[in-house]
């Protein structure tokens, strides 16, 4: 739109009505007789024409203050000059002032007058606001409204910032892999953490580097003392606490671990864990001995007589008999 053209000025000079499509978006259809195949739509965004606005004044507060400065340090320069009775030498200023006119920003506020000196131009700075928020769009198909050329515009430009993302906020490259099926679910997981950036964008209105700065300044702090470890959470801000509701998610506790102080060790406890032990021996764990288990099956030495008499006793008598049988019958 800063080029000049016939076209362009034709398009911005024609009056007309915007549609409101978004909050942050109108636009307006404007045809030329000189271009009837081609139409042309003027976005204008409420929200940019806001900051275009703050930014060149700033620029333009910036310049008066450096071209006060240079002619104050001229004067100053010349009344030293006139005072000590030598020639004035002005090529310091002539470079400030160079520098002032090629700057790539701020250059375009400033007009050079006859006498080499530099002003600001408000005839630029008056045509600059006529672009504020503004950005023009052209198209040859007649099938789509002004409102689809804008929101198919938009999102090309939200296509390329997603993958503006993945390439730096999520660092989806370099790949450390080399099988498709680990490359592919590497891809996958970036997908997915962009999907759920754009959600959190949504819900809470507001940019992603904005979102991360408030929530990374939650920390996990560990306190040790003679009580115990704990682990506790830094308070979250008001915005943080904001982005937590706004996404359904529930801010972390306040304590996060605990851990209570072992008791010192009593001198019977350091006497025996000096010779190896862990505990007192009247205080280890005693294991009942194991019983023999009682069952009827002999062995095959027991003979015709132990098998009769396990059969008409009990087992404890069965027990007792075939330990004799056996015994009587190795003597």
């Amino acid at each position: 739109m800063r080029d000049g053209s016939a076209d362009v000025q034709a398009v911005l000079s024609r009056q007309g009505r915007y549609q409101r499509v978004r909050d942050n978006l109108r636009v307006k259809e404007v045809q030329l007789d000189s271009t009837p195949d081609r139409r042309w739509i003027i976005c204008h965004n409420p929200q940019e024409a806001e900051r275009d606005q703050a930014q060149r004044d700033d620029a333009v507060a910036r310049l008066q203050a450096e071209l006060d400065q240079i002619a104050a340090a001229r004067a100053r320069d010349a009344a030293r000059a006139k005072k000590a009775g030598r020639k004035l030498s002005d090529d310091a200023h002539r470079k400030a002032e160079c520098a002032l006119r090629d700057h790539p920003t701020l250059g375009r506020y400033l007009r050079q007058t006859a006498t080499g000196r530099l002003q600001i131009d408000r005839a630029a700075v008056k045509a600059e606001e006529r672009l504020d928020g503004k950005y023009l769009l052209s198209t040859s198909d007649p099938t789509m409204t002004a409102e689809d050329v804008a929101l198919g515009y938009k999102n090309l430009l939200e296509a390329e910032r997603g993958f503006r993302d993945l390439k730096s906020t999520l660092e989806l490259r370099p790949v450390f892999h080399r099988i498709e099926p680990r490359i592919r679910a590497h891809v996958l997981l970036c997908w997915l953490a962009l999907l759920l950036i754009r959600v959190a964008e949504r819900r809470c209105d507001s940019t992603w580097r904005q979102i991360a700065t408030e929530l990374g300044r939650i920390h996990a702090v560990t306190l040790d003392g003679p009580a115990g470890t704990v682990v506790q959470t830094t308070p979250p801000s008001d915005r943080a606490t904001g982005f937590l509701r706004a996404c359904q998610v529930d801010p972390p506790p306040r304590i996060t671990h605990l851990q209570p102080a072992r008791p010192a060790p009593t001198p019977t406890e350091r006497r025996y864990a000096a010779r190896g032990h862990t505990r007192p021996r009247s205080q280890q764990r005693v294991y009942p001995a194991r019983t023999p288990k009682t069952s009827p099956r002999v062995t095959t030495n027991c003979g015709t007589r132990a098998r009769a008499a396990i059969t008409s006793c009990s087992a404890s008598d069965a027990f007792a008999r075939r330990r004799s049988f056996t015994i009587g019958s190795f003597s």
